[in-house]
């Protein structure tokens, strides 16, 4: 009895005029309205939204937008360089750096959801392809000679640090 979920465009831009990106003439803006908004006629269809849209820069759509309380943000390009290096992000211990065994340094988010006494960080990369194959098979009574049969046979890999 559920009413079926609204699904993307066919450019994925959104669901609809209301919830959905467009272009505008020096970037992308995001747009989360949830309900027709009186003195914008033009945000009634995507196909106006757009054309109007398209004139505008990011600062001039995001005005016209927020002077009637459509909640909308512009889509910041590079977006994860720049959280990474974001001082608040920083400040609030949503990054960390880690030293990955192939890619060096390597810059993580942690739950970016915290509470007092938490810990929200990873404390150690991604494994590399493999990385903890011998520990586990180990742990599930395989023999050394076993191991290095499965290795030699190519049943298991491991990748190695670069």
């Amino acid at each position: 009895g559920m009413a079926p979920r609204p699904l993307p465009d066919s450019n994925q831009y959104g669901v609809d005029s209301l919830r959905r990106v467009y272009s505008v003439s020096d970037g992308w803006i995001a747009v989360a309205a949830d309900s027709p908004v009186p003195g914008l006629p033009w945000l009634s269809t995507s196909e106006q939204a757009e054309r109007v849209l398209a004139g505008m820069t990011v600062s001039e759509a995001l005005d016209a937008l927020r002077q009637h309380d459509v909640p909308c943000a512009p889509i910041v390009h590079n977006y994860v360089t720049g959280f990474f290096s974001d001082p608040q992000a920083e400040s609030n211990r949503m990054t960390t750096e880690l030293d990955h065994p192939s890619l060096g340094p390597v810059k993580l988010s942690g739950n970016l959801v915290s509470f007092d006494g938490s810990t929200t960080l990873p404390t150690r990369p991604t494994p590399l392809l493999g990385q903890h194959t011998s520990e586990v098979l180990a742990e599930l009574g395989y023999t050394p000679v076993q191991i290095s049969e499965l290795y030699e046979l190519g049943v298991v890999k491991t990748e190695s640090p670069a």
